[in-house]
C-alpha cells in the first residue's frame, strides 16, 4: 500500500487530484524558493497564514494545501520527489516542517493546530535536530 493510499484512509477529504487545486506562487505572507520543477498547491487563495516554502536542492517535490489555514510555517524541502500535505482549518504558530531525504512523505491531517515553534522533522538527521536543541 502506497503512502497516498494510506494518507486517503486515515486523513478525512485526502486527494491530491491536482485539478481541484490552484498553483500557488510567491506573494505577500507566501514566500517560495527553489527550483521551478517544485510546485506548490492550494484548494483556496492563502490569506491568513504567513507561509515560508523553501525547497533546497529539490527537484519535482509538490506541497498541497488545504482550505482555512492561519499563522505562521516554514516548510523546507532537501529531497527531490518528496510530497507535503497540509490538510484543512489548520492553525500554526511559528510551525516548522523540515523534510530532509528524497520521495519524503510528510502529511498532516485536518484540524491540526501547533503551539510556538513546534517542529516536524523527518528523513536524514533529523534526531541530530532535536539533540543540538539541548545542548
Amino acid at each position: 500500500m502506497s503512502n497516498l493510499d494510506i494518507a486517503e484512509k486515515i486523513i478525512e477529504g485526502f486527494y491530491v487530484d491536482k485539478s481541484a487545486f490552484i498553483v500557488v506562487s510567491s506573494r505577500n505572507k507566501l514566500s517560495i524558493k527553489g527550483s521551478p520543477s517544485n510546485k506548490v498547491f492550494s484548494k483556496e487563495a492563502l490569506s491568513k497564514i504567513d507561509l515560508n516554502i523553501n525547497f533546497i536542492d529539490s527537484e519535482n517535490s509538490v506541497v498541497f494545501l488545504g482550505k482555512n489555514l492561519k499563522g505562521s510555517a516554514t516548510i523546507t524541502v532537501r529531497g527531490s520527489d518528496s510530497f507535503i500535505y497540509i490538510g484543512n482549518d489548520c492553525t500554526f504558530k511559528k510551525l516548522i516542517i523540515d523534510s530532509n531525504q528524497k520521495s519524503d512523505f510528510v502529511a498532516i491531517g485536518n484540524h491540526v493546530t501547533t503551539n510556538f515553534n513546534c517542529a516536524f522533522r523527518s528523513g536524514l538527521r533529523a534526531t541530530k535536530y532535536e539533540i543540538d536543541s539541548y545542548e
